[in-house]
């Protein structure tokens, strides 16, 4: 399940405009601390900086 949201939150951060914390309650995490923990494990770097790298690659 962890996996899926993360992969959600994935698209959300390159096709949206949200912000974290509104791409964290998207994809049904109630906890921006939790959120920001498992992000980075998950995908290897901070949410800021891949966004960051997301929006360079475009």
């Amino acid at each position: 399940m962890k996996k899926v949201r993360i992969q959600q939150a994935t698209r959300l951060l390159r096709t949206s405009e949200m912000n974290i914390s509104q791409v964290a309650f998207e994809v049904g995490v109630d906890s921006l601390p939790y959120f920001t923990k498992i992000f980075p494990k998950e995908m290897g770097l901070p949410i800021s900086k891949y966004r960051e790298k997301s929006s360079q690659e475009q």
